[in-house]
């Protein structure tokens, strides 16, 4: 069995301060960030805010080396040092998350596992698995499954999810397979420690836990896409193994799996369900979402809500743009989603829409302005 991470030396000082470059890059306003510039250079505030807004950055190397050589020697005694991690609630549809806050020298940290994690990462987290990693957002996912649904092996669809995923991974088995995979001590032991920071399973909110929570979930997804067979008994007596399913994209712990066959279908989900839970103990929730595709049934799977939230920022709304939203509109108004429509202003677009596909205008505002509703040709 192949191990990673072995020449990676974390305690190496260009590593770590590309980390902290990283990790700094889009945050040196921030009043956190602020703060720490100021404790390790024992400069003030003030000053280091000035700095910061004036944009010139390249004047904080100083005192990112001064971070690094800090950090270095935590790293090399093992003995970390940031404030304790505090938490906080954000309402998403009609879901609670709860949502760690950390320190911004945690954060740091976090980087700093990712970085020297990252070809385990490489290696091990699917293709189709669409969530938190870079260029892998809901838009590839939405636009995987959009290929799959054209292929005749797509009859059928079934989506799913984990039980408060996040919270719930078992740690003990998160480290049992971080130790069989990596081998790099120093690496583990920090990674270990950013873990164990957390109160119960993985932090939502926290740049590592996305990672972990994508290589945890990796387990089944390389299951579902390499195990799951039937033998199928022929007339002369010869076997043939069926696959269940055609297509399998797991966004963090919502899974998708399609294929021809409602009856391999819904066994592939019995045996998805007892891996989950034996291997992973993550439990896959009763309510299962079944899709006939053929009947036309609509599938929600990346949340596809790119044109609504692009109407409400860009403030105008183009002609392909109404046709999407107002052939997604029955959808809004039966789903569980009363927040998000609130919150999207998704009866003012939906309006405007209806008025612009009745008009002969290409684009049309939702908002005056210069004093007037004005449309462009």
């Amino acid at each position: 069995m192949k191990r990673y991470c072995k020449n990676i030396d974390i305690s190496d000082r260009t590593f770590i301060k590309e980390s902290i470059k990283d990790c700094l890059r889009e945050k040196y306003k921030r009043n956190d960030v602020i703060r720490l510039l100021s404790a390790y250079s024992h400069l003030p505030k003030d000053f280091i805010r000035g700095i910061a807004e004036s944009g010139q950055y390249w004047m904080f190397d100083g005192i990112i080396d001064t971070i690094t050589e800090s950090i270095r020697m935590e790293i090399l005694e093992q003995k970390y040092s940031w404030k304790p991690v505090w938490y906080t609630y954000k309402i998403e549809g009609n879901k609670r998350r709860r949502i760690g806050i950390q320190d911004i020298k945690q954060q740091i940290y976090d980087y700093i596992a990712v970085r020297g994690l990252q070809e385990l990462f490489d290696k091990r987290i699917g293709f189709y698995q669409c969530a938190a990693l870079p260029g892998k957002g809901q838009i590839v996912g939405k636009n995987a499954i959009k290929r799959k649904l054209h292929s005749s092996k797509s009859r059928w669809g079934w989506k799913g999810d984990g039980k408060k995923y996040y919270e719930n991974i078992n740690r003990r088995r998160l480290k049992r397979l971080l130790r069989k995979y990596v081998k790099n001590d120093p690496l583990l032991h920090l990674t270990f420690a950013l873990i164990d920071s957390f109160e119960k399973g993985l932090s939502i909110g926290s740049y590592l836990s996305q990672y972990l929570a994508n290589f945890y979930m990796s387990f089944l997804y390389r299951h579902i896409t390499e195990n799951l067979f039937r033998d199928r008994w022929k007339r002369d007596g010869t076997v043939k193994r069926v696959r269940m399913i055609n297509f399998c994209l797991i966004y963090m712990d919502d899974i998708y799996i399609s294929g021809p066959s409602l009856k391999l279908l819904k066994m592939a989900v019995k045996r998805i369900r007892k891996f989950a839970k034996e291997f992973l103990d993550i439990t896959i929730k009763e309510e299962d979402d079944w899709i006939d595709f053929k009947s036309g049934e609509y599938l929600d799977m990346m949340r596809y809500r790119r044109s609504l939230v692009k109407a409400r920022k860009t403030g105008k709304i183009d002609r392909e743009d109404a046709k999407r939203i107002i052939s997604r509109d029955g959808w809004i108004k039966n789903a569980d989603c009363a927040y998000f429509r609130k919150r999207s202003k998704a009866d003012k677009i939906v309006n405007k829409c209806k008025e612009l596909m009745k008009s002969d205008k290409n684009v049309i505002y939702l908002a005056a302005r210069q004093g007037q509703d004005c449309a462009a040709a």
